[in-house]
């Protein structure tokens, strides 16, 4: 795994945005803190930019055999399967 990291003092007045691309196995799926597609397809590349700016302690990368289930219109939740992660089954 390579990571170009960034230097930033733990505070909410230091924030900046940030594009990734992460590169996985292909039937594992990527999320971060950033917009995430809920459709995307099972690629194994996957690329994320935050545009507005936040604290660096608030980025987040998760990577797995994920699902998403909606929790309103606007929300959700990304999360392996209860049974080890076998896809279909419910969080």
């Amino acid at each position: 795994m390579r990571v170009a990291g960034f230097r930033c003092r733990i505070r909410p007045a230091c924030a900046l945005t940030y594009s990734a691309t992460v590169r996985t196995p292909k039937d594992l799926l990527a999320v971060m803190s950033t917009s995430n597609d809920p459709d995307a397809q099972r690629t194994g590349e996957y690329r994320f930019h935050q545009r507005n700016p936040i604290p660096s302690y608030l980025i987040a990368l998760a990577v797995g055999d994920l699902q998403f289930r909606p929790m309103g219109n606007r929300t959700g939740v990304y999360a392996e399967a209860l049974d080890g992660g076998a896809r279909g089954q419910g969080i």
